[in-house]
């Protein structure tokens, strides 16, 4: 997971509620490939079984939640054989759509989605149905 920026993606994430981060690793394929774009939104709740974005001690990480139990977050990569254990204060938000590249009409869905997820948050100032 790329950390060049985790203030930045906090930041996005407390005042727009979306942020984008990039895949660096294969520790969620398939599900998320290396170099793969992702996004991230901030959300109240999570369940087991939703791929999150995570702050390890200043690491971003991008893992698939598994038991959450009181303030703890059980996590691993899909390809990975290893849990960690994080804080559910570590818990950033959840990844929305893996934003990976497609092709013809592929964009087509993908813009209607990410569309569908920005109309909801009310980014679309202004603008009515």
């Amino acid at each position: 997971m790329s950390t060049s920026d985790v203030s930045g993606i906090r930041q996005d994430l407390a005042t727009r509620g979306v942020a984008v981060v990039t895949v660096e690793g294969g520790c969620m394929a398939p599900a998320l490939r290396d170099g793969e774009m992702a996004l991230v939104t901030r959300c109240s709740t999570l369940r087991a079984g939703e791929v999150a974005l995570l702050d390890a001690g200043g690491t971003l990480e991008v893992h698939r939640l598994g038991l959450l139990a009181g303030r703890w977050a059980l996590h691993k990569g899909d390809a990975s054989p290893c849990w960690g254990i994080a804080g559910r204060d570590q818990l950033l938000g959840r990844v929305a759509i893996p934003a990976a590249p497609v092709d013809g009409a592929g964009w087509l869905g993908l813009l209607l989605r990410l569309a569908a997820i920005f109309w909801r948050m009310g980014l679309f100032h202004g603008v009515r149905p």
